[in-house]
């Protein structure tokens, strides 16, 4: 395995080297340019270098595709960003970070334990480099089309999300749970960073996951081994991090994605893997939600049930081919389902959903309701101010209510 990684680290530079000479080609080679290696994170690497040996084990034209992807197109895309001399890369990439003006950015760099960052003199280009895939790959909502469509407000309107992403995912080289789940906690706490405004384009699929870990292992547990203070075995119930890697290994080999990461749009699975191991129960993903043992309510079920609602409200939609999310009444009704422990609406006609949204119902709660004879709800909106009622309506298992900008219905 080392020798691969080695592997790895040459033909990255190799990579960087041939986009650079492009760059210099078109006269648009900056001259003071950051000459530190590229490095990926140890634990993508491994998971990489496990994804190619396998791919190159069965005779898989797969093993070429993944090294081309991530070792000469990511690092040609992030030279474009970090490395070219032109407009408007040039522009965003080498702005002084000045913090009085980014009251987003700031606050969230502050709620994430980074208030070091804040007295640093930094351009866009040098914060994202220290990030932990800022070693190797380009910024998210960066790219040509991104940078061309955002005006003068966008360091702190357009790059707060994915740079608070990015700087969610902690030190580079600390052990990784799974890809997957790397992403779902960065998605978590980058959320929480931005106190719950997160506008990365499909971003509650993958919090939410990364929410239901917190939830069954609590949040400085698993803050502190995402952070790699204690080992994930010490902080998770008992089998479930063998579990997830497992399935990760599995999900990979049934569906090949060249992302590496599990399908977005089916975060079912993994976080009834969470409340499974919670209970001690057999880790069985194709185990009904209702049969899942809910155990004890806890504080952390009403901000699910907030970001389930939230979550509802968000239009995906794009500008000049670039993602943009913005928070609107649903134009559908929400439904609640306890049996499925399940809050869903309609995509939206004019919007880039994945899947229609989707979002977990807090599990301890569902079997409170349930017992009381109530299997689920609709939910209709016409007011975003009308969330917290409309919450706390749900919380108390209301057979019906009705108020200022919304009405709930049993189904």
């Amino acid at each position: 395995m080392t020798d691969v990684i080695d592997r790895f680290a040459s033909r990255l530079a190799a990579g960087r080297r041939a986009a650079r000479a492009e760059l210099a080609a078109a006269g648009r080679l900056r001259r003071d340019l950051d000459d530190r290696p590229l490095e990926m994170p140890r634990g993508f690497a491994l998971a990489l270098a496990a994804a190619v040996d396998e791919e190159a084990r069965i005779g898989s034209p797969r093993a070429e595709a993944l090294e081309r992807h991530y070792l000469e197109l990511m690092p040609r895309l992030r030279a474009g960003q970090l490395d070219s001399s032109a407009d408007p890369a040039a522009r965003f990439f080498d702005a002084r970070l000045e913090w009085s003006t980014l009251p987003r950015l700031a606050a969230a760099v502050a709620r994430l334990g980074r208030a070091e960052l804040l007295r640093r003199d930094l351009t866009l280009a040098a914060l994202y480099s220290e990030t932990a895939y800022g070693g190797f790959m380009p910024l998210l909502y960066a790219y040509p089309s991104d940078l061309a469509s955002y005006d003068a407000s966008a360091l702190d309107r357009h790059f707060a999300a994915p740079l608070v992403h990015e700087l969610a995912h902690g030190a580079r080289h600390r052990p990784l749970l799974s890809l997957h789940f790397d992403e779902c906690l960065a998605g978590y706490f980058g959320t929480r960073a931005l106190d719950g405004d997160n506008d990365l384009f499909a971003a509650p699929w993958l919090s939410q996951v990364g929410q239901a870990l917190a939830r069954v292992a609590g949040v400085d547990r698993v803050r502190a081994a995402y952070r790699g203070e204690v080992a994930w075995e010490e902080a998770l119930p008992a089998g479930l991090g063998a579990a997830i890697r497992e399935r990760a290994w599995q999900d990979y080999l049934e569906h090949r994605p060249l992302h590496l990461l599990s399908d977005a749009a089916r975060p079912g699975r993994w976080m009834k893997l969470c409340f499974l191991a919670a209970a001690g129960a057999p880790l069985d993903w194709d185990t009904p939600w209702r049969d899942v043992p809910a155990g004890e309510e806890a504080p952390l079920d009403e901000e699910i049930l907030a970001d389930a609602l939230r979550a509802m409200c968000l239009r995906n939609f794009q500008v000049a081919r670039s993602f943009r999310v913005e928070s609107r009444v649903p134009p559908a009704p929400i439904v609640i389902d306890l049996d499925e422990c399940r809050v869903s609406t309609a995509a939206g006609a004019d919007g880039f959903d994945i899947a229609p949204p989707a979002y977990l119902f807090p599990p301890a709660v569902a079997a409170r309701v349930r017992a009381r004879g109530i299997n689920g709800w609709v939910l209709e909106l016409t007011s975003l101010a009308a969330l917290d009622e409309a919450r706390r309506a749900l919380l108390d298992g209301a057979r019906d209510a009705r108020g200022d900008g919304f009405q709930l219905t049993l189904r």
